[in-house]
Parts: structure tokens; C-alpha cells; sequence
């Protein structure tokens, strides 16, 4: 069985970011990740 995510909420926390992860069985995970991590775009190039 596979399930897909629903919800994808990134918000920056000091130095760092939490990323929440709704799947569609309402399962939610708490990530804590560095800028590096997330390999975004530099907030320069946005």
C-alpha cells in the first residue's frame, strides 16, 4: 500500500526549518532540517 502526501508546510525557525508532512491517512511527521538540507534556492535568488 502507498500512501501520498496531502500537505507540505515549510517554516523557518531560527537557524533552521520545520517541515510538516500531512499524508492522506492523516499521519503528520515534524522535521527539523537545516537551510543546506533542504538544498532550496538561495532567499538571494528568489
Amino acid at each position: 500500500m502507498t500512501i501520498s502526501l496531502s500537505h507540505f508546510a515549510i517554516e523557518p525557525d531560527g537557524g533552521q526549518y520545520r517541515l510538516q508532512l500531512t499524508l492522506e491517512d492523516g499521519m503528520v511527521l515534524k522535521i527539523g532540517a537545516t537551510f543546506d538540507q533542504l538544498d532550496l534556492p538561495s532567499p538571494r535568488m528568489i
